[in-house]
Protein backbone atom coordinates (compact mmCIF):
# COMPACT_ATOMS: atom_id res chain seq x y z
CA UNK A 1 0.00 0.00 0.00
CA UNK A 2 1.42 3.51 -1.28
CA UNK A 3 0.15 6.38 1.07
CA UNK A 4 1.81 10.12 0.18
CA UNK A 5 1.57 12.99 2.92
CA UNK A 6 1.43 16.14 1.75
CA UNK A 7 2.76 19.00 4.07
CA UNK A 8 3.79 22.60 3.41
CA UNK A 9 7.79 21.17 2.84
CA UNK A 10 7.52 18.44 1.41
CA UNK A 11 5.87 15.67 -0.07
CA UNK A 12 6.52 12.28 1.17
CA UNK A 13 5.78 8.95 -0.01
CA UNK A 14 5.49 6.00 1.77
CA UNK A 15 5.65 1.92 0.44
CA UNK A 16 4.15 -0.84 2.64
CA UNK A 17 3.99 -3.91 2.88
CA UNK A 18 1.39 -4.26 5.43
CA UNK A 19 -2.44 -4.69 3.87
CA UNK A 20 -5.24 -3.75 5.24
CA UNK A 21 -7.46 -7.01 6.19
CA UNK A 22 -9.02 -8.86 3.75
CA UNK A 23 -12.01 -9.69 5.90
CA UNK A 24 -13.62 -6.89 7.48
CA UNK A 25 -14.05 -7.15 11.75
CA UNK A 26 -17.98 -7.41 11.46
CA UNK A 27 -17.37 -10.29 9.78
CA UNK A 28 -14.96 -12.05 12.15
CA UNK A 29 -16.74 -10.45 15.01
CA UNK A 30 -20.26 -12.11 14.18
CA UNK A 31 -20.13 -14.83 10.99
CA UNK A 32 -23.73 -15.93 10.25
CA UNK A 33 -24.85 -19.50 9.87
CA UNK A 34 -23.05 -21.64 7.98
CA UNK A 35 -19.98 -19.26 7.75
CA UNK A 36 -16.60 -19.72 8.55
CA UNK A 37 -13.83 -16.91 9.14
CA UNK A 38 -10.23 -17.98 9.87
CA UNK A 39 -6.42 -16.91 10.13
CA UNK A 40 -3.82 -19.19 9.60
CA UNK A 41 -0.25 -18.65 10.70
CA UNK A 42 2.76 -19.62 9.09
CA UNK A 43 6.28 -20.72 10.04
CA UNK A 44 9.45 -18.58 9.28
CA UNK A 45 10.58 -21.19 6.33
CA UNK A 46 7.29 -21.97 5.01
CA UNK A 47 5.57 -18.41 4.43
CA UNK A 48 2.17 -18.37 3.50
CA UNK A 49 0.85 -15.90 1.12
CA UNK A 50 -2.89 -16.25 1.28
CA UNK A 51 -3.29 -16.83 5.57
CA UNK A 52 -7.24 -15.49 5.86
CA UNK A 53 -9.88 -16.92 4.53
CA UNK A 54 -13.75 -16.61 4.69
CA UNK A 55 -16.51 -18.86 3.55
CA UNK A 56 -20.03 -20.22 3.57
CA UNK A 57 -21.17 -23.75 3.75
CA UNK A 58 -24.25 -24.22 2.12
CA UNK A 59 -26.32 -27.21 2.75
CA UNK A 60 -28.99 -28.10 0.49
CA UNK A 61 -32.23 -28.43 3.26
CA UNK A 62 -34.00 -31.15 1.23
CA UNK A 63 -31.24 -34.11 0.76
CA UNK A 64 -30.57 -33.14 4.59
CA UNK A 65 -33.80 -33.81 5.80
CA UNK A 66 -33.93 -36.95 3.91
CA UNK A 67 -30.81 -38.25 5.31
CA UNK A 68 -32.06 -37.13 9.18
CA UNK A 69 -35.35 -39.02 8.07
CA UNK A 70 -33.37 -42.36 7.60
CA UNK A 71 -31.20 -42.14 10.95
CA UNK A 72 -31.65 -45.34 13.03
CA UNK A 73 -31.41 -44.82 17.08
CA UNK A 74 -28.28 -46.53 19.13
CA UNK A 75 -29.26 -49.36 20.51
CA UNK A 76 -28.67 -49.86 24.53
CA UNK A 77 -26.10 -52.63 24.66
CA UNK A 78 -26.10 -52.67 28.61
CA UNK A 79 -28.03 -50.38 31.16
CA UNK A 80 -25.79 -48.84 33.35
CA UNK A 81 -26.36 -47.37 36.43
CA UNK A 82 -24.65 -44.47 38.04
CA UNK A 83 -23.10 -46.20 40.70
CA UNK A 84 -21.03 -48.31 38.51
CA UNK A 85 -20.02 -45.46 35.95
CA UNK A 86 -18.71 -43.72 39.65
CA UNK A 87 -17.63 -46.78 40.49
CA UNK A 88 -15.16 -47.06 37.13
CA UNK A 89 -14.24 -43.27 37.12
CA UNK A 90 -12.30 -43.70 40.67
CA UNK A 91 -10.94 -46.76 39.50
CA UNK A 92 -9.42 -45.29 36.60
CA UNK A 93 -8.54 -42.52 38.35
CA UNK A 94 -6.78 -44.49 41.57
CA UNK A 95 -4.73 -46.33 38.57
CA UNK A 96 -3.80 -43.20 37.32
CA UNK A 97 -2.61 -41.62 40.27
CA UNK A 98 -0.46 -44.95 40.44
CA UNK A 99 1.41 -44.98 37.85
CA UNK A 100 1.78 -40.67 38.07
CA UNK A 101 3.19 -41.66 41.67
CA UNK A 102 5.14 -44.51 40.57
CA UNK A 103 6.80 -42.40 37.42
CA UNK A 104 7.32 -39.12 39.33
CA UNK A 105 8.81 -41.05 42.51
CA UNK A 106 11.57 -42.97 39.81
CA UNK A 107 12.72 -39.06 38.67
CA UNK A 108 12.92 -37.91 41.88
CA UNK A 109 14.33 -40.94 42.99
CA UNK A 110 16.91 -40.63 39.71
CA UNK A 111 17.65 -37.03 40.45
CA UNK A 112 18.53 -37.60 43.63
CA UNK A 113 21.46 -39.90 43.11
CA UNK A 114 22.56 -38.02 40.10
CA UNK A 115 23.08 -35.14 42.70
CA UNK A 116 24.82 -37.14 44.99
CA UNK A 117 27.19 -38.63 42.26
CA UNK A 118 27.36 -34.97 41.08
CA UNK A 119 28.58 -33.69 44.20
CA UNK A 120 31.88 -33.38 44.99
Amino acid sequence: MISITNSSNETSFTDSKQQDSGISTSKIAAPFSGEFVGLVADNPDEKIKLKMFNSDIINDATILNEEIAGYKSIPIVKHVTTHEVLDNYYLAKKKCQKNWNGTYGSSVRLMKSTIKLCTF
